[in-house]
């Protein structure tokens, strides 16, 4: 069955359909373009981050601009505006071409914040080259800038939840940025050696930001327990789906749809899901991190592409990319409740999406 005939079988609205290019890297005016609504408050919270950034008198402030407006698709502050716009459908609200609130919008970007800052000190701890195409941050301006930089995108994150989330939004908030430093201390320790730590680590390091996402508009804005309830669910599953592939892309994906070099997650010392599940067990997972981190600079990549062939051989890809698939129809399931309408049928897009992502 092709995409958009599945579409109109799983909803009762207009069909939605992915084009090639949406399966690669597309802007925010061609991934949401079917969805004039919400690319405009997508517009609008690009607007906010901007005022926000403009407002500084940084050194490095184009920079910071650039990178934070290199986001590709806005998954996440989407999933905000998705969650309020839900909210709103749920009391029989929705009115087209209506903007969603203002502090929605603010909240969305405060998101978006938060999730660049954590991609520039995350590509300073796995020493990346490049990141959404470009030269990472650090290689541009150096470890220190980029660190500052980061830290700068924070302290914006928390100032907008300070003025525009509820206490308890904050404190989900503070909690998640907990957790995602957790989860690189972890990792940071040792490698994850069994499935239930990998999971563990993906929800500190993804899940958790999917979830905020989601159900972040949708509290804020009145929905009730039972739909917040079902939102988590389906953040949950996006955001584990999402992580599983990005793991998979590592090894599998063309690095000039990527951006990145294939193994990247290997050589900066991360066991992931498709090693997880081809390995024999634990020992020999730590012996393929071993034979990687003790390696000479010049000879790691090398082993990398041993182990990774053997990965591959082995079936890695192929299972982990079926474990991202139930994933994705777990949460379909969660979907098919939704109130019928717009933010449903941009949640199918997002859906769609990732069954056919490669980037």
């Amino acid at each position: 069955m092709d995409s958009q005939a599945y579409v109109s079988v799983h909803r009762r609205t207009t069909p939605v359909t992915v084009s090639k290019t949406d399966m690669g890297k597309p802007a925010p005016g061609m991934f949401w373009g079917q969805f004039p609504d919400l690319l405009h408050d997508l517009d609008l919270t690009d607007a906010e981050i901007r005022r926000n950034l403009d407002r500084q008198a940084l050194r490095i402030r184009e920079g910071l601009a650039d990178f934070v407006r290199s986001g590709g698709k806005r998954l996440r502050p989407a999933l905000v505006l998705i969650g309020a716009r839900l909210a709103a459908a749920e009391r029989g609200e929705h009115e087209a071409g209506v903007s969603a609130p203002q502090s929605a919008i603010r909240l969305a970007a405060g998101v978006e914040l938060l999730h660049a800052a954590t991609l520039i000190h995350d590509d300073i701890l796995d020493q990346a080259s490049h990141r959404r195409g470009r030269m990472a941050l650090h290689r541009q301006y150096g470890a220190h800038d980029a660190v500052l930089m980061g830290d700068f995108l924070f302290s914006l994150t928390f100032e907008l939840f300070a003025d525009h989330a509820s206490p308890d939004q904050a404190r989900v908030l503070a909690r998640g940025v907990s957790r995602m430093c957790e989860s690189e201390l972890r990792n940071a320790e040792a490698p994850a050696l069994t499935r239930r730590e990998y999971m563990r680590r993906i929800f500190g390091k993804t899940t958790a930001m999917f979830i905020l996402s989601l159900t972040l508009g949708a509290s804020e804005h009145g929905a009730t327990g039972q739909l917040l309830q079902r939102l988590r669910r389906i953040a949950y599953c996006l955001g584990t789906a999402f992580q599983i592939q990005d793991d998979v892309l590592d090894i599998s994906g063309d690095p000039k749809i990527t951006g990145k070099p294939v193994g990247a997650d290997l050589l900066a010392g991360t066991l992931t899901l498709p090693l997880i599940i081809a390995a024999s067990g634990p020992n020999e997972l730590a012996s393929w991190h071993r034979s990687v981190t003790a390696a000479p600079a010049r000879a790691k990549r090398q082993i990398v592409q041993t182990v990774l062939s053997d990965v591959v051989g082995r079936g890695g890809v192929e299972e982990a990319s079926r474990e991202a698939a139930r994933y994705l129809q777990r949460a379909r399931a969660e979907l098919n409740l939704l109130p019928d309408g717009m933010p449903a049928d941009a949640l199918e897009n997002i859906f769609l999406h990732l069954e056919h992502r490669q980037s």
